[in-house]
């Protein structure tokens, strides 16, 4: 089992775990499984996309697999009632582990925004789960 399946099959157990969680998660586990679909469907189309732009899609889609893993451990920091800055500094270790993990030093430097990135969207989500869980 490579890699990137074995991640696919990780990410839909934690939509099924945030499914589960969902009267103090609200509707993350959609946006969580929609992000999954996207990144399935598109990493199974790679070989399809003709071949001037099957660059450019490697790099969307490994953009979007970095992004879902930090997103993953940030939630799953606040499954387990962590703190906002717990949730999103777990969201940043764990990107920039698997950038880590992946490339070299070149690729670690093409990918150095989506700790960034995950930074801001990691906040977003924190407060959204903030406003639906004190309903």
């Amino acid at each position: 089992m490579g890699l990137v399946s074995f991640l696919s099959c990780f990410y839909f157990a934690f939509t099924v775990l945030l499914l589960l969680k969902k009267k103090t998660m609200g509707n993350t586990y959609i946006i969580f499984g929609v992000l999954t679909y996207i990144f399935v469907l598109g990493y199974s189309s790679i070989p399809n996309i003709p071949q001037n732009i099957q660059g450019f899609s490697i790099f969307i889609v490994f953009s979007l697999m970095i992004s879902i893993f930090g997103l993953m451990f940030g939630l799953m920091m606040k499954v387990f009632n962590k703190t906002n800055k717990i949730s999103t500094i777990a969201a940043i270790i764990a990107s920039s582990f698997l950038i880590v993990v992946i490339f070299n030093i070149k690729g670690y430097l093409t990918y150095m925004y989506i700790p960034v990135l995950l930074y801001m969207l990691q906040n977003k989500i924190n407060l959204n789960i903030d406003k639906v869980s004190s309903i």
